[in-house]
C-alpha cells in the first residue's frame, strides 16, 4: 500500500541495504580509505569505533568487496563468541580448504607466512566487537602473538561501539594491546548529508521528485530527529512514510512527520522541532492576545441583579425631618454564629492558570504519565493538582490513544 500510494518502485529504505546503493557519505569515504591503507600498511590491530546505526557493518562488507582478492584475503566474524579452534579452522579453510580436523595454531602461522613471502595479505574483521566474550578475547590475543614479530602476517579489524577499546585494558590481552596502532572513528552525517541521504532514498526508490512525497518540513523533522545516525535516518523516514500512507497524506506534512516520530520513539524529545514548541508558542500568544484586549476593552460596570435579594441600609448619621428610617439591629448585620465559613481553597489542589494539552498513547495512565512528564521534581506541580486538572479520568484509568491529557506547569518546570 505505501509504495502503491506514494509510486515507489521499491521500498526507499530496506530492511537489508543494498551494496550498490550505500549512500557515499564523507566520513564513510575516509573510513573506508583508511582502513585500506592501514591494511597495505600491515598494521596488527586497527580499531574502528562508531555508534550505532552509523554503518560500521556496511562498512566493513564495502571494504571486504573492493580488495583484490589476490592480493587480500578477508575474513567477517559476526558471532559473539568463538575460540582459537574456530578461528583457526575458518583461516585454514579460507586459504587452503576444508581439513578432516581443525590445523594448529603453528600451521595457519605458517599458512600465513607462506603468503607474506608471496606478497600476499590477510585481514580478519571482526564485527560487533563489544559484544565478544573473554574466550573469544582471548582467542584474538592468541592469533595476535602472530604478528609480534617484524612482519605482520594478519591484520585484525576490531568493529564496535564506543568505549569498547577499554577491553583490550586488561592484563591478559597484552598482544592485543601492543599490536592496536591505528583506531578509525566513524563520524555522524552533517546535516546537508542527512537530508541528501533522505533524498537519495526517495530518488532510487522511483520518485523523480522527492518533494511531492516529504515536504521540506518532513524532511526536517527527520534530520533533527536522527541526529546524523544513517540507521535512524532510514527508520525514521519509513515511519512518516507509513504514517502518511495511512492518513492519505501526499506530500507528507511535516505536522504528520513529527507524530510519526513521537509515535516511534515515544519520547517528545526526539522531535525538536515538535508539537511541544508549537503548543508552548500557540499557548503564549493567546495569553497575549487576551491580555491585550482585557487592557484595551472599556470597563463597564455590571447590572445589578434584579433577583438578588437587597442588602439592609446602614444606620444614618444625619437627621432628616421628612424621613423616619428605623435603626439596624446589630444582630442582623453581624455573621450568625451557627453559619459555617466559607471553606477556604487548598492551593495544593488548585490547578495552576500555565497548562499544556497533549494526547495520552494507548494504555498510559495519569500515574505514569505524571511520573514522565516532569523532569526535575523540585519544580513540578502536586498529584492532586495534576487530578485536579484532568478532573473526569481516575488515576488508575486506562487512557486510549490520541485523548487530551492536561499537564499543569508551574512556570519553570522542566518537560520531559
Amino acid at each position: 500500500m505505501l509504495e502503491a500510494f506514494f509510486g515507489l518502485h521499491r521500498p526507499a529504505f530496506p530492511p537489508i541495504a543494498d551494496p550498490k546503493s550505500l549512500f557515499a557519505a564523507t566520513a564513510q569515504q575516509s573510513a573506508h580509505i583508511a582502513l585500506q591503507t592501514l591494511a597495505v600498511q600491515r598494521v596488527g590491530v586497527v580499531l574502528l569505533e562508531a555508534a550505532e546505526g552509523l554503518g560500521k557493518t556496511e562498512l566493513l562488507r564495502l571494504y571486504q568487496r573492493t580488495v583484490d582478492p589476490e592480493r587480500v584475503s578477508t575474513l567477517l566474524f559476526a558471532q559473539p563468541n568463538f575460540d582459537m579452534t574456530v578461528l583457526c579452522k575458518a583461516i585454514g579453510e579460507l586459504h587452503v580448504g576444508p581439513f578432516r580436523a581443525p590445523p594448529e595454531l603453528a600451521l595457519v602461522s605458517e599458512i600465513l607466512s607462506e603468503r607474506q613471502q608471496k606478497g600476499h595479505h590477510t585481514v580478519l574483521l571482526i564485527d560487533n566487537a563489544e559484544r565478544l566474550t573473554d574466550t573469544a578475547w582471548r582467542a584474538l590475543d592468541k592469533l595476535a602473538t602472530l604478528a609480534a614479530g617484524t612482519e605482520t602476517t594478519i591484520t585484525m579489524v576490531l568493529s564496535g561501539r564506543p568505549p569498547f577499546a577499554s577491553a583490550l585494558a586488561a592484563g591478559t590481552l597484552a598482544a592485543l594491546r601492543a599490536q592496536a596502532k591505528a583506531r578509525v572513528n566513524l563520524q555522524k552525517l552533517s546535516r546537508s548529508e542527512a537530508t541528501e541521504f533522505v533524498l537519495e532514498g526517495l530518488r532510487r526508490a522511483g520518485v523523480s521528485t522527492p518533494e511531492r512525497v516529504l515536504s521540506p518540513e518532513a524532511v526536517w523533522a527527520i534530520v533533527d530527529a536522527a541526529d546524523g545516525i544513517p540507521g535512524r535516518l532510514a527508520t525514521l523516514t519509513n515511519a512518516v512514510l507509513q504514517f502518511g500512507a495511512k492518513r492519505r497524506q501526499k506530500p507528507v506534512p511535516g505536522i504528520t512527520a513529527e507524530w510519526a516520530i513521537r509515535r516511534l520513539t515515544g519520547r517528545l524529545a526526539e522531535a525538536r522541532q515538535g508539537i511541544l514548541r508549537k503548543v508552548g508558542w500557540t499557548v503564549a500568544a493567546v495569553c497575549l492576545i487576551a491580555v491585550a484586549v482585557s487592557m484595551l476593552r472599556p470597563h463597564r460596570p455590571e447590572a445589578p441583579d434584579p433577583l438578588a435579594p437587597r442588602p439592609t441600609p446602614p444606620a444614618v448619621a444625619a437627621v432628616q425631618p421628612t424621613v423616619e428610617r428605623a435603626p439596624v439591629s446589630p444582630a442582623a448585620a453581624a455573621p450568625s454564629p451557627s453559619q459555617p465559613p466559607p471553606p477556604a481553597e487548598n492551593p495544593a489542589t488548585r490547578p495552576p492558570d500555565d497548562v499544556f494539552l497533549l494526547p495520552a498513547r494507548e494504555g498510559d495512565t495519569l500515574q505514569r504519565l505524571y511520573r514522565l512528564a516532569y523532569r526535575d521534581q523540585r519544580a513540578r506541580p502536586s498529584f492532586e493538582q495534576f487530578l485536579a486538572a484532568n478532573p473526569h479520568l481516575a488515576p488508575e484509568a486506562r487512557l486510549t490513544a490520541d485523548e487530551l491529557i492536561s499537564f499543569p506547569g508551574p512556570l519553570g518546570s522542566t518537560w520531559r
